[in-house]
């Protein structure tokens, strides 16, 4: 028996008893904990797992929504739908058995709902953003490419309760993919009314989590009201989830008047001018994050496709200055772009605010395109409507001037229209995040394997980073796999397609509620969540 597969068994018996220890004591339900309040940035952008990318949407379908496995609240993958979990193929096939289970609307959920969701999103013409994820599945890409038909792909329905994926290789971190929201699934028959134009109203939306849509109010509220159908209702203790769709500033106030109960990370903002105070009180709860702020660039616009150009713009910013004075939330200056806890940097990829270094790749940049300073074409960020990012591009902006004499343009828009240009590469560099789905360094460095990846938007793609990458994937040596990704982060950061900023962690509020699982990958889950007055 091969060493993985011995690896995967284990994690299998451990996910089948943490399974059982975390559902064998339901609460008293004569305990009443009714409602919690929670603030969101905005609208999400869409109630569709398949479809969603930004962290508050992210969130919302793990409200909604569960997978075949989920993490409980110490963080480890245990079962969700799938009661037992089989691998065999020396950790290339995964089996998994399906409990009892159905939607909101009392229809039954099966392994098709499951094999329907995965397809879908493989289909040529599907616009899911994390396509890619799925690519560990045996002939995902040759599908989701158009170079094979969909009956090729590793998956596959035996009955009604069990479902069997192949995978290409052994792939250590399947089972937490498993968890994340692209495997989430949804009813065919509502999925296809909605792709056929169909105008369901958001609270007919079937979901299997612990929660259900019960109103929406577009700019204003999202209520949710407990799923009665969820094959784990016994252990949900909140009746209401209210998310209020509010500003930071005002989101802040109310929460002050006991009118909201968590405000800030991951689904909300917290002032920046306020977190200073609310750090020095105390009151604020700072937790790690594993994710990336940066800036995306679009190479090819005509200045920016200029590799030098990209890393003059990148050496200038000096973000100790961005983290101690705009997010001051125990933020790092990010050399890189892995977190540093996942171990691939052993010293910084560049060194922060090196200006001689800024200068030299300018002035570089200048005589490969035959330019004068005052002959540069026009460049401008876009970012989304929050005061961090304002802030964030506003000092940003300030740097390039006094560096290198750029002046540069500032431009905000409300967050769809802001995802959509990115979709649509209709930006010049643009102000952006990257939280992991998955605790592993290739998630986010797979980000930008492909140009045509609809979480890249850079228009980049160098065919050493993807060897690198590929070599990584077939290498069962830890040891080994990790210096080729860490050798690929460098190809990465050397291009400089996007800006490193700052490794993030989380800062939120909270008051009157409990028993909240938050994980370093940006997820709250409420599902055991109570009121304590």
């Amino acid at each position: 028996m091969h060493k993985i597969y011995r690896t995967l068994l284990t994690i299998v018996l451990l996910l089948n008893c943490n399974a059982c220890t975390e559902n064998s004591t339901p609460y008293d339900q004569n305990e009443k904990s009714p409602s919690v309040s929670i603030a969101v940035s905005d609208d999400p952008q869409a109630f569709d797992p398949r479809l969603v990318r930004n962290t508050q949407s992210v969130n919302i379908a793990h409200m909604l929504f569960e997978g075949l496995t989920r993490k409980n609240q110490g963080g480890k993958i245990v079962n969700g739908l799938a009661d037992d979990i089989t691998i065999t193929d020396e950790g290339k096939t995964y089996t998994f058995h399906l409990r009892e289970s159905v939607w909101s609307d009392g229809s039954p959920l099966t392994a098709h709902d499951f094999a329907y969701t995965i397809k879908s999103v493989l289909s040529p013409s599907f616009p899911s953003p994390n396509a890619s994820q799925l690519y560990v599945i045996k002939g995902a890409k040759d599908v989701k490419t158009g170079k094979a038909p969909i009956e090729t792909v590793g998956v596959r329905v035996v009955d009604d309760h069990t479902l069997v994926i192949e995978l290409n290789k052994p792939t250590p971190y399947f089972l937490e993919l498993t968890s994340a929201y692209f495997f989430m699934p949804v009813k065919e028959s509502w999925a296809e009314s909605e792709t056929k134009g169909g105008e369901s109203m958001p609270e007919t939306i079937p979901t299997n989590g612990p929660f259900k849509i019960e109103k929406w109010s577009r700019n204003d509220q999202l209520s949710l009201e407990k799923n009665p159908t969820y094959w784990d209702a016994n252990n949900v203790r909140l009746e209401h989830l209210n998310l209020v769709i509010v500003d930071e500033s005002t989101a802040l106030q109310m929460f002050e008047r006991g009118q909201l109960d968590w405000i800030g990370s991951p689904i909300s903002f917290i002032p920046p001018d306020a977190v200073a105070t609310l750090r020095s009180q105390k009151r604020l709860v700072i937790t790690p994050a594993d994710g990336i702020h940066w800036f995306r660039l679009n190479t090819k616009q005509p200045l920016l496709k200029n590799k030098n150009f990209r890393k003059a713009l990148a050496f200038s910013i000096n973000r100790q200055l961005l983290c101690d004075h705009i997010a001051q939330g125990n933020q790092q200056p990010a050399t890189g772009i892995v977190p540093m806890s996942y171990g691939l940097q052993n010293i910084p990829c560049f060194e922060d605010h090196n200006v001689t270094e800024a200068w030299s790749h300018y002035q570089e940049a200048l005589k490969e395109e035959k330019l004068s300073p005052d002959e540069l074409p026009k460049i401008t960020i876009l970012y989304p409507p929050n005061d961090r990012a304002q802030k964030i591009v506003q000092a940003v902006q300030q740097q390039w001037k006094e560096v290198l004499g750029i002046k540069v343009n500032l431009e905000v828009t409300d967050s769809a229209v802001f995802y959509e240009r990115l979709n649509h590469q209709d930006y010049d560099i643009a102000i952006g995040s990257w939280y992991g789905d998955f605790r592993d360094p290739i998630n986010f460095l797979d980000v930008f394997k492909y140009k045509d990846t609809r979480t890249n938007n850079t228009n980049w793609e160098n065919p050493r980073f993807v060897e690198l990458l590929d070599r990584s994937i077939n290498s069962l040596d830890p040891y080994r796999r990790t210096i080729l990704l860490s050798q690929a982060e460098r190809v990465l950061v050397d291009d400089m397609p996007v800006i490193p900023l700052y490794y993030p962690t989380f800062n939120h509020l909270q008051q009157r509620v409990t028993g909240v699982y938050f994980s370093e990958l940006g997820v709250i889950d409420f599902k055991h969540a109570y009121i304590v007055e």
